[in-house]
């Protein structure tokens, strides 16, 4: 298996994490009567905190 072929896996096991992540957030927003733009909101953020933090993490790194 090549290093780019296990950094494509790597990433594919943060995907549905961040999916995760971003609908609890978003359940947070909606518990709190939040706004349907800030419940969208904070599930974006969410998921692009967990995606960020995954590429910054992975993609450097050297399998």
């Amino acid at each position: 298996m090549s290093a780019n072929q296990k950094r494509v896996f790597a990433y594919a096991l943060c995907f549905p994490v961040a999916f995760v992540v971003g609908g609890c957030c978003a359940g947070v927003a909606a518990l709190f009567d939040a706004s349907p733009l800030g419940i969208v909101s904070a599930g974006i953020a969410g998921f692009m905190a967990v995606m960020g933090t995954a590429i910054k993490l992975i993609g450097p790194f050297d399998f």
